[in-house]
């Protein structure tokens, strides 16, 4: 809503939840983590330190049920399910049980309960072994706060779109930390101090089906492929010549199943199909002379980024975000 306001849309609340503001919340632990991250010579603390900062974000937004697996005898298994929801239950062998569960007892209403006896009835008073053995000490969930998480996700929008509307400069393909670019940015924006964004290729030819699915070629002639849920492997420049021409494309995949029974494990194989591009082609040479508002009058057309289609022959720039 900040983010629109600036670009003239006022805001009516018709309703909210309200929570109480708090101020640097995080900014030691993202202060230290990224130091690590961006000081350190050994690939193992970089790569803990950046799993650190951008797990924050899932964590905070993570789903309140945790399940749990776990092997037990039959006398665990039952005291499980008094006190859990069980999703999963399969017997493996004498006494030996393999359950998934979860909680779905309000937090709330195990406080209520765990400290003292309760009386649900005139006739009847529980004690804690007997309100546990009904199930009412459910646990349930995982610490998370979906308001932080919706937050973090809103600024990050706002820090992207600053460069996807840059006055000619076009945006080809975004994400959500990363933007194509046909033109470089001033060198104030980019370096490895907080907020830079990190220079990470200069694109010879690119193809850009939607987000993490793109073919690239660099300036140092090196093909790279991305391809987020299929092997980048089975993929190649021919393949998203194809996708770009509205061919499907097929891709086989390997996937493994386990029978808890025996605990043996069953290889399937598979096949995923990507779907091509339909439409009328847009390049980049044929819509880079726009200005900003026709533009977008070109991007709202193609809103659904499956629908965006570029065959980059210029040299370009991908940024992504340092942190």
């Amino acid at each position: 809503m900040k983010y629109a306001q600036k670009y003239g849309y006022s805001i009516k609340i018709e309703y909210s939840y309200l929570f109480e503001k708090e101020q640097n919340l995080f900014t030691d632990y993202v202060k230290d983590h990224f130091e690590i991250k961006k000081t350190s010579k050994l690939v193992i603390k970089i790569s803990t330190a950046k799993l650190f900062l951008n797990a924050l974000y899932g964590r905070m937004g993570t789903k309140e049920i945790e399940n749990i697996l776990k092997i037990v005898n039959k006398e665990q298994a039952d005291q499980i399910n008094k006190n859990s929801n069980i999703s999963w239950f399969s017997e493996i062998g004498k006494d030996k049980v393999i359950v998934r569960y979860k909680g779905q007892v309000s937090e709330n209403i195990r406080k209520l309960y765990k400290d003292a006896d309760i009386d649900f009835t005139l006739n009847k008073t529980y004690n804690k072994k007997q309100i546990k053995d009904i199930g009412l000490l459910k646990k349930t969930g995982v610490p998370s706060a979906v308001h932080i998480a919706a937050a973090i996700a809103s600024y990050a929008r706002i820090s992207i779109n600053e460069y996807k509307n840059i006055q000619g400069n076009q945006c080809i393909i975004s994400d959500t930390d990363s933007a194509v670019l046909q033109y470089p940015l001033p060198d104030h924006l980019v370096g490895r101090e907080f907020g830079q964004m990190k220079l990470v290729n200069e694109i010879k030819r690119g193809i850009f089906i939607r987000k993490k699915l793109y073919s690239i070629l660099d300036k140092n002639d090196q093909e790279i492929i991305k391809s987020s849920g299929v092997d980048s492997t089975k993929l190649n420049y021919n393949s998203f010549l194809s996708l770009l021409n509205g061919e499907s494309v097929i891709v086989p995949r390997i996937s493994f199943k386990i029978n808890w029974k025996d605990l043996s494990l069953i290889v399937i194989q598979s096949n995923i199909t990507i779907k091509g591009l339909s439409g009328k082609l847009k390049t980049l040479n044929n819509i880079k002379g726009t200005d900003i508002n026709n533009k977008k009058k070109i991007f709202n057309k193609y809103r659904n980024i499956l629908k965006y289609k570029f065959y980059i022959i210029n040299v370009i720039f991908i940024l992504t975000n340092n942190i």
